[in-house]
């Protein structure tokens, strides 16, 4: 008979294959988003020239690129030029 894929541990110890935790795979995936999601806001404030920002946000985990990337862009920067060419 196949061991209970469900328990962690046999009774001499030794471990086997288990269920995966779909907690720990869904949390760990909502981080992989959020990590995604605060890389292209910082990338966006770069583009848009927000110098100060982007500094502040390597300090405080990236939470100010959130906003930076809302701010209208500094004359003169890449994003500003690249929506002027349109």
């Amino acid at each position: 008979m196949p061991p209970d894929v469900t328990t962690a541990y046999e009774d001499e110890g030794g471990s086997y294959l288990v269920s995966p935790d779909w907690s720990l795979i869904a949390w760990t995936a909502v981080g992989l988003v959020a990590v995604v999601v605060v890389l292209a806001a910082g990338a966006i404030t770069a583009a848009k020239g927000h110098r100060r920002i982007l500094l502040w946000g390597l300090l405080l985990a990236g939470l100010p690129w959130l906003h930076g990337a809302r701010l209208p862009a500094q004359p003169g920067s890449r994003w500003a030029r690249r929506r002027a060419g349109r």
